[in-house]
């Protein structure tokens, strides 16, 4: 008779090299607390999920870093959650949160600010519909794909020329065109923040996208104010979306109270450190994370 197989507690799946930090990072604060944490790479992806299927393995959570390099991680994913696992994200929730189109018609139904946007078939618009298009929205304008992440394939356009030739270049069927957001500034900075969201716990965080550099929140009045509005609005999108880890884009608007919401979810959200990536997240919000994570784990296996 077989011995049944003592669970690993968290299994973290990963695969982008500038990972590593986040990853042992978690390890070590998942072990100080007793907790059995397993890495599983690239290389190790493979063999680890036919010791899943045969059951020769086991894992009680989840964190999925890898999806988005193989599919592997995703098998990985779905294995595990079919096996009783809580899975961050789960597998079936990042498959419906990496359609912006999707997401776009969600947040706006759940009445989300959202930008200006318009959703349509690449392969059956004529160049008079796109000019009414880049009429309805304004120029300059956003030009972006319904699939991808890390800023891929998006771009700004100031003529229907311009929105015709990214078209050409497009492999997608789908594509949206989105008014660009002129943002207000607060303390010297650009009101674009770009906040993570991780088990339950918002980190709110300033966001260059020119640059694609964080910066930390301090503790200003017009601060505090913002991270409140942060937490309820990530908070709002984690419920709508099913995901437990990921972030999103909100810019604050000159004489409005409000935020808008310009980007929806990336997920898995980018953890390189900035200490080793310039354009990584802050060392602290790095170790925020971890903390939130291995709290949810921790309960997860009581």
């Amino acid at each position: 008779m077989t011995e049944p197989v003592e669970p690993v507690d968290l299994a973290v799946g990963w695969a982008f090299p500038q990972d590593h930090f986040f990853a042992t990072a978690l390890r070590d604060a998942a072990e100080r607390r007793g907790l059995r944490c397993q890495l599983i790479s690239f290389k190790d992806a493979l063999s680890q999920l036919d010791a899943l299927q045969r059951q020769q393995t086991a894992f009680r959570v989840y964190l999925d870093r890898g999806v988005q390099e193989h599919a592997v991680f995703f098998a990985l994913a779905a294995t595990a959650q079919a096996q009783g696992a809580l899975v961050i994200n789960d597998p079936e929730r990042y498959l419906a949160a990496s359609d912006k189109a999707l997401l776009h018609r969600l947040c706006s139904a759940d009445g989300l600010a959202v930008p200006k946007t318009l959703i349509f078939d690449t392969n059956v618009v004529s160049d008079e519909e796109l000019g009414q298009f880049v009429e309805q929205v304004g120029c300059p304008f956003v030009m972006k794909p319904t699939f991808g992440y890390g800023g891929f394939r998006v771009e700004w356009g100031r003529s229907v020329s311009d929105l015709r030739t990214y078209l050409e270049d497009e492999t997608t069927d789908i594509c949206m065109l989105q008014e660009l957001v002129t943002p207000a500034t607060i303390n010297g900075r650009i009101a674009w923040f770009r906040p993570l969201y991780v088990a339950g716990r918002t980190i709110p965080m300033w966001w260059d996208p020119r640059r694609e550099f964080y910066w930390r929140f301090g503790d200003s009045a017009a601060e505090t104010a913002v991270a409140a509005k942060l937490q309820e609005h990530t908070t709002r999108l984690a419920a709508l979306l099913g995901l437990e880890m990921f972030t999103c884009e909100l810019v604050g608007l000159p004489d409005s109270p409000d935020l808008l919401l310009v980007d929806y979810a990336n997920h898995p959200p980018d953890m390189s450190a900035q200490s080793e990536e310039l354009d990584g997240v802050p060392d602290l919000t790095v170790a925020e994370a971890v903390e939130a994570l291995v709290d949810r784990v921790a309960a997860a296996v009581e």
